[in-house]
């Protein structure tokens, strides 16, 4: 996971998280935000991908 400053547009924080498992996902993030921080996240945008040759550990 990793969190930064957009370069462009420093208003915004570009979050990036990279998981093995859709489960390792759902453990983490569960049904979402506490609601402290979804008061303060103005939009989302989230794309998902696969990869099916990634080697799991």
């Amino acid at each position: 996971m990793s969190r930064s400053r957009h370069s462009v547009a420093p208003e915004r924080v570009d979050v990036h998280e990279r998981w093995m498992t859709r489960a390792a996902v759902d453990a983490l993030h569960g049904d979402g935000t506490a609601n402290d921080l979804g008061a303060q996240i103005l939009g989302a945008e989230v794309g998902e991908f696969e990869y099916p040759n990634a080697v799991r550990r």
